[in-house]
């Protein structure tokens, strides 16, 4: 072999040691990219198990407080859920303000407080056989329900148990 066909292999060899080492460097490159993704991966995973357990818990919650809101209505008599419902969608009522008197002589820039007009609140007293409180449902409390009322832990009488009913009391 002459000198120019060692220098080519040589040359050769060298080229080849050059690729190889090329080549390991590339599947080092590429092993630490595939770690780098699965640890990427094992992180949004583990964000996703969070999130998840978050919406669990707060469809619990959802859920406990459709359960207690229906359970809530459960005990509303139907005739009060039907007011609530019509309440939702009705104008605020305007106060009922009495008339002025004839003889007003309040003069401009004046004020003087407005009263209430209660004409149409009728108080019916104990002693008449008259009801003293009626409630939406119908149910009227006589004096010795109010007894069984007061005396009652349920705070209710057997009447109507709807605590919207109740609330006038």
């Amino acid at each position: 072999m002459t000198a120019l066909h060692e220098t080519i292999r040589d040359i050769l060899f060298r080229f080849y040691a050059l690729i190889a080492l090329a080549g390991v460097a590339l599947l080092v490159w590429l092993g630490t990219q595939c770690y780098k993704i699965q640890k990427l991966e094992e992180e949004d995973q583990h964000q996703l198990d969070l999130v998840k357990e978050e919406l669990l818990k707060a469809n619990e919650e959802h859920s406990a407080l459709i359960n207690e809101e229906e359970s809530y209505r459960s005990t509303v008599c139907p005739i009060c859920h039907h007011t609530m419902i019509q309440a939702t969608h009705a104008k605020p009522k305007e106060k009922n303000i009495a008339p002025l008197p004839k003889d007003d002589d309040d003069k401009a820039g004046e004020t003087s407080p407005l009263m209430a007009n209660d004409s149409k609140k009728k108080k019916k007293t104990p002693t008449s056989n008259r009801s003293l409180l009626s409630l939406r449902c119908g149910h009227e409390f006589h004096a010795s329900c109010i007894t069984v009322l007061m005396a009652s832990e349920r705070r209710n009488c057997d009447p109507c148990r709807c605590p919207v009913c109740l609330q006038a009391l």
